[in-house]
């Protein structure tokens, strides 16, 4: 009888730890442009694709997943940047000088529950694809982030943590000079 309500005992906290933990983030980056791509009347067509979502991943760690609409909030900051540096944005290809395809589908925001701290893992890769016809130009970037914190992880700080890896993804991405190459070269 003692050995049951151990068990029992035992199996309510192990519950009650999983409970608090958050299944979702919030994706909301933050994004400026260098000054390198600063221009006039040029236009850009802007895709992101988005994190497959990937569920359970075992018997520990746990997947999460968007709450919101990734590419179209990702796309919204990337417009956004690209219109306080000049740019116009279309929505056709044949109208547009460059078209960029920001390629998220492997990142993934994960948590791996402990009994007294959780460790968040955010590893991101980002590809990015501009188009010019005839002209391809492929490149990706990678970023991984862990965090451990005491007791939960809290749906702040994964939120937190994800946004930083995207930003910086992006950041990285534009910066690069191989990609300011690309564009200067092809918007002519």
């Amino acid at each position: 009888m003692l050995k049951q309500w151990i068990f029992i005992s035992l199996m309510i906290l192990g519950l009650a730890a999983c409970a608090g933990r958050p299944t979702h983030y919030t994706v909301d980056p933050e994004l400026r442009l260098p000054e390198s791509f600063k221009t006039q009347d040029k236009t850009v067509l802007v895709n992101v694709i988005a994190p497959e979502s990937t569920g359970q991943l075992g018997t520990q760690r746990i997947a999460l997943a968007a709450d919101n609409n990734f590419a179209e909030s990702v796309k919204k900051g990337i417009v956004s940047g690209l219109i306080n540096s000049g740019y116009k944005i279309s929505a056709n290809k044949h109208f547009s000088d460059v078209v960029m395809n920001f390629n998220f589908s492997e990142l993934s925001v994960e948590i791996d529950p402990g009994v007294v701290k959780d460790e968040l893992i955010v590893t991101g890769k980002l590809t990015l694809t501009m188009v010019k016809k005839p002209t391809t130009f492929n490149k990706s970037f990678t970023r991984r982030q862990t965090l451990t914190v005491a007791g939960q992880a809290s749906e702040a700080e994964v939120t937190g943590m994800t946004n930083e890896v995207v930003g910086k993804l992006l950041a990285a991405a534009l910066a690069d000079p191989a990609v300011a190459d690309f564009m200067q070269n092809n918007m002519k």
